[in-house]
């Protein structure tokens, strides 16, 4: 980033101590823009010197009712259900055999990508303790 100096033609560059003051004066600025819209949106003046407290407590419940509810903690009883005693996929299940990345993708369906890891390695356990083969390493795509 640069600033034109007093001629015309010649740039001046920042120091970086004024670049790292200007980026957080961004940042900061941002941040306000999207509070004082939050208020406009909601129909409030901001022209007035406060807010009654009533009127901002019921607009901030209803904002927080609005927000998506926390996702639910991974437990290792979750992780044992799903890759044990899930009717199609478990291993103890009567299906045709199972698959880590079937498993695996109905897990991601569920929890998206969260304690992938974690049921990857519950599942090898327990199919090594059933004697169900399973391939050592990451899969690796084949070239055509």
């Amino acid at each position: 980033m640069h600033y034109s100096g007093i001629g015309a033609g010649h740039k001046t560059f920042a120091p970086n101590k004024l670049m790292a003051q200007v980026y957080r004066a961004y940042s900061r600025l941002s941040r306000r823009q999207r509070v004082y819209q939050w208020f406009e949106e909601r129909g409030f003046d901001l022209g007035q010197r406060a807010i009654p407290k009533a009127v901002f407590g019921r607009h901030l419940a209803a904002a927080r009712r609005m927000a998506p509810a926390p996702a639910p903690k991974i437990t290792n009883a979750m992780i044992d259900a799903h890759v044990l005693v899930d009717p199609k996929l478990g291993i103890e299940s009567k299906m045709a055999r199972p698959t880590q990345d079937a498993c695996l993708k109905a897990w991601e369906a569920k929890y998206a990508s969260a304690a992938r890891d974690r049921v990857r390695d519950t599942y090898n356990t327990y199919a090594i303790a059933r004697g169900i083969p399973v391939k050592p390493g990451p899969r690796s795509k084949s070239a055509k």
